[in-house]
């Protein structure tokens, strides 16, 4: 049975997380090829990126924070007590985050 072809959406990461765990070091490339994965990474940046303040305090004055996360190596875990991450990958950022200069 192939990951899309079986359950939830869970059940999906975790078989293509095994796959990806089976190659050794892999390239995103690889991880791109799992829809169900790729997505979770894709939302995993989405809620760095959406969690960057737009704005800081810095002696009594305030400032527009601009950031741009151009790589991150995420761990993600499907429990709170699990040693060893679902999926360990280095994610390319790219985007803009925070302020979002003229709004």
């Amino acid at each position: 049975m192939s990951p899309t072809d079986c359950g939830t959406s869970g059940e999906r990461i975790r078989l293509e997380a095994d796959e990806v765990r089976k190659l050794g070091a892999c390239s995103y490339v690889e991880i791109a090829k799992r829809p169900a994965l790729c997505a979770l990474l894709q939302s995993a940046m989405a809620a760095i990126e959406n969690a960057i303040p737009a704005t800081l305090e810095h002696e009594g004055e305030t400032y527009f924070l601009c950031v741009r996360i151009a790589q991150a190596e995420l761990g993600i875990h499907s429990t709170h007590s699990e040693a060893t991450p679902l999926v360990h990958v280095m994610a390319a950022g790219g985007r803009w985050a925070g302020h979002r200069p003229g709004h």
